[in-house]
Protein backbone atom coordinates (compact mmCIF):
# COMPACT_ATOMS: atom_id res chain seq x y z
CA UNK A 1 0.00 0.00 0.00
CA UNK A 2 1.29 3.45 -1.18
CA UNK A 3 1.96 6.57 1.29
CA UNK A 4 -1.33 8.21 -0.77
CA UNK A 5 -3.51 5.31 0.02
CA UNK A 6 -2.67 4.56 3.39
CA UNK A 7 -3.75 8.50 3.83
CA UNK A 8 -6.83 8.08 2.54
CA UNK A 9 -7.67 5.04 4.38
CA UNK A 10 -6.65 6.80 7.94
CA UNK A 11 -8.32 9.34 6.53
CA UNK A 12 -11.71 7.67 5.88
CA UNK A 13 -11.65 5.52 9.24
CA UNK A 14 -11.00 8.39 10.86
CA UNK A 15 -14.40 10.26 8.89
CA UNK A 16 -16.30 7.68 9.57
CA UNK A 17 -15.42 6.87 13.31
CA UNK A 18 -16.14 10.64 13.62
CA UNK A 19 -19.52 10.38 11.90
CA UNK A 20 -20.88 7.39 13.64
CA UNK A 21 -19.47 8.59 16.72
CA UNK A 22 -21.77 11.47 16.07
CA UNK A 23 -24.45 9.32 15.22
CA UNK A 24 -24.96 7.18 17.99
CA UNK A 25 -27.83 7.42 20.63
CA UNK A 26 -26.98 8.75 23.79
CA UNK A 27 -28.13 5.34 26.48
CA UNK A 28 -31.36 5.69 28.69
CA UNK A 29 -31.56 3.89 31.31
CA UNK A 30 -34.56 1.63 31.79
CA UNK A 31 -35.46 4.55 35.19
CA UNK A 32 -34.89 7.40 32.81
CA UNK A 33 -37.18 5.77 30.08
CA UNK A 34 -39.82 5.06 33.04
CA UNK A 35 -39.68 8.49 33.69
CA UNK A 36 -40.77 9.56 29.96
CA UNK A 37 -43.35 7.30 29.94
CA UNK A 38 -45.01 8.36 33.28
CA UNK A 39 -45.11 11.66 32.29
CA UNK A 40 -47.87 10.80 29.24
CA UNK A 41 -50.75 10.58 31.72
CA UNK A 42 -50.77 14.32 32.10
CA UNK A 43 -51.55 14.48 29.05
CA UNK A 44 -54.18 12.22 29.22
CA UNK A 45 -57.57 14.60 29.63
CA UNK A 46 -59.70 11.85 30.52
CA UNK A 47 -59.65 7.89 31.28
CA UNK A 48 -61.76 4.96 31.57
CA UNK A 49 -60.41 1.08 32.46
CA UNK A 50 -61.55 -1.83 34.30
CA UNK A 51 -60.09 -3.09 37.75
CA UNK A 52 -60.29 -6.34 38.62
CA UNK A 53 -58.46 -6.69 42.08
CA UNK A 54 -58.01 -9.89 44.85
CA UNK A 55 -56.35 -9.48 48.52
CA UNK A 56 -56.10 -12.36 49.59
CA UNK A 57 -59.13 -14.31 48.89
CA UNK A 58 -61.49 -10.76 48.16
CA UNK A 59 -62.42 -10.06 45.08
CA UNK A 60 -63.17 -6.75 43.56
CA UNK A 61 -64.17 -5.81 39.84
CA UNK A 62 -64.81 -2.16 39.16
CA UNK A 63 -65.34 0.40 36.21
CA UNK A 64 -63.39 3.55 37.14
CA UNK A 65 -63.91 6.60 35.08
CA UNK A 66 -61.60 9.67 35.41
CA UNK A 67 -61.07 13.19 34.21
CA UNK A 68 -58.80 15.75 36.39
CA UNK A 69 -60.29 16.35 39.21
CA UNK A 70 -63.13 14.03 39.34
CA UNK A 71 -63.49 10.12 39.16
CA UNK A 72 -65.92 7.63 39.30
CA UNK A 73 -65.75 4.13 40.84
CA UNK A 74 -68.65 1.40 39.61
CA UNK A 75 -67.77 -1.66 41.84
CA UNK A 76 -69.84 -4.88 40.64
CA UNK A 77 -70.02 -7.41 43.51
CA UNK A 78 -72.22 -9.86 42.91
CA UNK A 79 -75.51 -9.15 41.83
CA UNK A 80 -75.27 -5.57 42.85
CA UNK A 81 -73.49 -2.23 41.98
CA UNK A 82 -72.16 0.37 44.20
CA UNK A 83 -71.20 3.82 42.66
CA UNK A 84 -69.02 6.41 44.13
CA UNK A 85 -68.45 9.62 42.83
CA UNK A 86 -65.29 11.83 43.48
CA UNK A 87 -65.72 15.90 42.92
CA UNK A 88 -63.79 19.04 43.89
CA UNK A 89 -67.03 19.72 46.54
CA UNK A 90 -66.79 16.22 47.89
CA UNK A 91 -67.56 12.40 47.30
CA UNK A 92 -70.72 10.99 47.12
CA UNK A 93 -72.34 7.32 47.30
CA UNK A 94 -75.53 6.36 44.95
CA UNK A 95 -78.25 5.18 47.02
CA UNK A 96 -79.58 2.62 44.67
CA UNK A 97 -83.07 2.44 46.29
CA UNK A 98 -83.78 6.06 46.60
CA UNK A 99 -82.27 6.66 43.60
CA UNK A 100 -80.62 9.48 45.02
CA UNK A 101 -76.81 10.68 45.77
CA UNK A 102 -75.77 11.09 49.28
CA UNK A 103 -73.03 13.42 50.08
CA UNK A 104 -70.02 11.56 52.45
CA UNK A 105 -68.77 14.47 54.52
CA UNK A 106 -65.00 15.02 54.69
CA UNK A 107 -64.10 12.34 52.59
CA UNK A 108 -62.50 13.30 49.29
CA UNK A 109 -60.28 11.73 46.64
CA UNK A 110 -58.04 13.03 44.02
CA UNK A 111 -57.39 10.98 40.64
CA UNK A 112 -56.46 7.54 41.47
CA UNK A 113 -54.14 6.89 38.42
CA UNK A 114 -52.94 10.04 38.34
CA UNK A 115 -51.81 10.09 42.08
CA UNK A 116 -50.73 6.28 41.95
CA UNK A 117 -48.16 7.19 38.63
CA UNK A 118 -47.10 10.09 40.67
CA UNK A 119 -46.35 7.77 43.59
CA UNK A 120 -44.32 5.54 41.27
CA UNK A 121 -42.39 8.29 39.23
CA UNK A 122 -41.17 10.09 43.09
CA UNK A 123 -40.04 6.49 44.08
CA UNK A 124 -38.13 5.29 40.73
CA UNK A 125 -34.93 5.89 42.05
CA UNK A 126 -35.50 3.40 45.02
CA UNK A 127 -36.60 1.03 42.78
CA UNK A 128 -35.65 -1.82 40.47
CA UNK A 129 -36.71 -1.04 36.68
CA UNK A 130 -36.57 -3.38 33.89
CA UNK A 131 -38.27 -3.90 30.22
CA UNK A 132 -40.18 -6.46 29.26
CA UNK A 133 -43.63 -7.63 27.70
CA UNK A 134 -47.33 -8.24 29.43
CA UNK A 135 -50.47 -9.55 26.99
CA UNK A 136 -48.04 -8.73 24.01
CA UNK A 137 -48.06 -5.24 25.08
CA UNK A 138 -44.36 -3.67 25.77
CA UNK A 139 -44.00 -2.45 29.12
CA UNK A 140 -41.61 -1.50 32.28
CA UNK A 141 -41.31 -3.21 35.48
CA UNK A 142 -41.06 -1.24 38.76
CA UNK A 143 -40.13 -3.61 41.89
CA UNK A 144 -39.79 -2.04 45.03
CA UNK A 145 -38.48 -3.53 48.04
CA UNK A 146 -39.13 -2.56 51.33
CA UNK A 147 -38.62 -4.71 54.41
CA UNK A 148 -40.65 -7.42 53.76
CA UNK A 149 -42.83 -5.62 50.95
CA UNK A 150 -42.24 -6.14 47.53
CA UNK A 151 -44.82 -4.12 45.44
CA UNK A 152 -44.35 -4.51 41.40
CA UNK A 153 -46.04 -2.57 38.78
CA UNK A 154 -46.56 -3.46 34.71
CA UNK A 155 -46.43 -0.09 33.02
CA UNK A 156 -47.81 0.25 29.47
CA UNK A 157 -45.17 1.63 27.54
CA UNK A 158 -47.46 3.28 24.92
CA UNK A 159 -49.45 5.22 27.36
CA UNK A 160 -47.41 5.06 30.86
CA UNK A 161 -50.69 3.18 33.14
CA UNK A 162 -50.67 0.37 34.96
CA UNK A 163 -51.39 -3.17 33.45
CA UNK A 164 -51.02 -4.97 36.70
CA UNK A 165 -49.89 -4.62 40.04
CA UNK A 166 -49.02 -6.64 42.72
CA UNK A 167 -47.86 -6.62 46.70
CA UNK A 168 -45.99 -8.77 48.40
CA UNK A 169 -45.46 -9.48 52.31
CA UNK A 170 -43.67 -12.63 53.56
CA UNK A 171 -43.35 -14.02 50.47
CA UNK A 172 -46.76 -14.03 49.74
CA UNK A 173 -48.55 -12.50 47.26
CA UNK A 174 -51.58 -10.34 49.19
CA UNK A 175 -52.95 -8.47 46.52
CA UNK A 176 -53.26 -8.51 42.72
CA UNK A 177 -54.52 -6.37 40.84
CA UNK A 178 -55.41 -6.21 36.83
CA UNK A 179 -55.90 -3.30 34.64
CA UNK A 180 -58.14 -3.61 31.34
CA UNK A 181 -59.93 -1.76 28.54
CA UNK A 182 -58.28 1.31 28.69
CA UNK A 183 -60.44 4.59 26.62
CA UNK A 184 -58.97 7.62 26.16
CA UNK A 185 -62.03 9.11 24.51
CA UNK A 186 -63.37 12.34 26.53
CA UNK A 187 -65.62 11.86 29.22
CA UNK A 188 -69.01 14.00 29.44
CA UNK A 189 -69.91 16.23 31.91
CA UNK A 190 -72.89 14.05 32.79
CA UNK A 191 -70.77 11.35 33.59
CA UNK A 192 -69.95 13.33 36.79
CA UNK A 193 -73.02 14.47 37.63
CA UNK A 194 -74.87 13.76 40.63
CA UNK A 195 -78.65 15.22 40.02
Amino acid sequence: MTRPHLAILTATILITTGLLTGCTQPTTTPAQELQTILAKINNTPSLTFNLSSSVYNITMNATIQERKPYSKFTIYNDHNQSIYLFRPDGSYYYNQTSKTWTKNPGQTTPSFIVDFIAQLAGNITHANITRGTLYGFPVHIFTNHTGQVTLQVWIWDDYGVPLQTQQIINNTIYSLAFYSYYSFNPLPDSTFNIQ
